[in-house]
């Protein structure tokens, strides 16, 4: 049946709706509610006045909206015989999708399909797959291929350079947008960025030479990453990476960072590893510490946070010093250096699972390469 309570304005969603992928012979036609049934035995009755110029409107909102392209013009098209076959195809697919055209002529139908295709290749654009067909005149303009490279779509650079090689121009384009992702956008995304774009155009192409240089380790991409990471930290969260008795604040912080970029991390966290070991020799109070790395993990305790240490002393002023998740892993509860039980009370508020980090494992992670620290 038709459905005549289906406004102009809806007919036209529904089209749009359909046209990205959506089916809705499913959908209820009361939103939310099964009582008014599903569009499955509804047809949708477009007006004479539904043409090609409808989709075409809607290309151009998504060419000034997303391209910075002001003037959309289509081209001109003048159907021939063996159009007739691709008029014919798209008024099937629209039928079988329940829509229906009145005065389905050739010329109309095959315009329709145009526009149509040329619209989900634009749609394609976002699910990085193509470079669409209504685009191409617009390669030339510098503004629009830059907004072409702020996909960070691959598949759509790889099928540009196919069409025709990268110029100098673009090439430069290319290589400034990706430094900026590089120094502002998100490390995460920019290393699978980084992956992607090897799987497509393979290691020894010039732009893939360029972004490896990214990944190799140096003081200067470190100071980025770190600035990164920490800069949206508050004063008091930033203390898990930098390790002092206090919060982290921005200046403290710029400071870190330049000190990163002149010498590496190693030395920017050297001096609050030593402030660390300072701490614990007070609370040594005169005794011996019996061992200065833990365990269970060969790292030295000075890499770890003071809060997550646990001193155990007996009776010939020796001090052991653990972690809170080891002592769960002690047969009978004994000091694992001497065999002496450990007394109950260390075991209290120790939870399953509890895992601590040094400062060796965190920087390793946020940095994505390995350091170390020789105490």
């Amino acid at each position: 049946m038709h459905d005549d309570n289906v406004t102009e304005r809806a007919v036209k969603y529904f089209y749009l709706y359909w046209s990205i992928g959506k089916g809705f012979s499913e959908d209820f036609r009361l939103s939310g509610s099964p009582i008014g049934g599903t569009f499955r035995n509804v047809s949708i009755m477009f007006n004479t006045g539904f043409t090609s110029e409808y989709i075409n409107d809607w290309i151009g909102i998504i060419l000034r909206a997303f391209f910075g392209i002001s003037i959309f013009l289509p081209l001109s098209i003048i159907p021939e015989r063996r159009d007739l076959m691709k008029a014919l195809k798209y008024t099937k697919k629209v039928q079988e999708a329940r829509f229906e055209f009145p005065e389905k002529t050739t010329e109309k139908m095959y315009k329709l399909s145009v526009a149509h295709d040329n619209l989900n290749e634009l749609i394609h654009v976002f699910k990085s797959r193509i470079y669409p067909t209504v685009l191409k005149p617009y390669r030339k303009n510098l503004d629009t291929f830059k907004n072409i490279v702020l996909l960070f779509s691959p598949p759509i650079l790889d099928s540009l350079n196919k069409e025709s090689p990268f110029t100098d121009l673009e090439l430069g384009i290319i290589n400034v947008e990706h430094k900026r992702l590089y120094e502002s956008g998100d490390i995460d995304f920019f290393l699978y960025y980084i992956d992607e774009f090897i799987k497509v155009f393979n290691k020894e192409h010039l732009i893939t030479i360029q972004l490896q240089k990214y990944l190799e380790p140096s003081h200067e991409n470190d100071g980025l990453k770190a600035d990164r990471f920490l800069r949206n930290l508050n004063p008091i969260e930033r203390q898990e990476y930098i390790p002092q008795a206090f919060g982290v604040t921005d200046l403290q912080l710029n400071r870190f960072i330049d000190h990163i970029k002149r010498e590496g991390i190693v030395s920017a966290l050297m001096p609050y590893i030593l402030n660390n070991k300072k701490i614990m020799e007070i609370q040594l109070n005169g005794c011996e510490l019996a061992n200065d790395v833990i365990t269970s993990t060969q790292y030295s305790i000075y890499l770890y946070p003071l809060d997550q240490i646990i001193f155990h002393t007996e009776e010939d002023d020796k001090v052991y010093v653990f972690l809170s998740e080891e002592l769960l892993q002690f047969d009978k509860k004994e000091n694992p250096y001497n065999r002496n039980p450990l007394p109950d009370y260390l075991y209290e508020d120790l939870y399953e699972d509890q895992k601590t980090e040094n400062l060796e494992e965190i920087w390793t992670k946020i940095l994505r390469h390995n350091i170390s620290f020789e105490l």
